[in-house]
């Protein structure tokens, strides 16, 4: 399963897509057990000369656990946040459960960035 969400992640980093929202929750598995990406309403073309807002952790709720130091201080999100985020992936699928799970936002965010 990870090897073909590797896949995908390639092919969207030749595509320069970033997904923005990589979790467990955001894998589809098909009836032949084939992992797909899905979920891509915040996914956008990478700009190598931006930067993004420092999230606000309010407002980001569930999502924290899987968000780059980058994507939480406001720096480029890039395509290595993307990896920060399949790791986190990963260890979701090692651990069968949320990272973090349990943590306040705060806390989570302290933790990572």
């Amino acid at each position: 399963i990870a090897l073909e969400i590797c896949r995908g992640l390639i092919f969207l980093q030749y595509a320069d897509i970033l997904h923005h929202d990589l979790k467990c929750e955001n894998i589809l598995i098909t009836e032949n057990l084939e992992p797909k990406i899905y979920n891509f309403e915040l996914a956008n073309y990478s700009d190598k000369n931006t930067t993004s807002l420092p999230i606000d952790v309010t407002a980001a709720g569930d999502i924290i656990p899987w968000l780059a130091p980058e994507k939480l201080t406001g720096s480029r999100y890039t395509t290595q946040c993307e990896i920060f985020s399949f790791g986190m992936l990963l260890w979701e699928l090692v651990f069968e459960k949320i990272p973090y799970q349990g943590w306040e936002a705060k806390k989570i965010v302290e933790h990572i960035a």
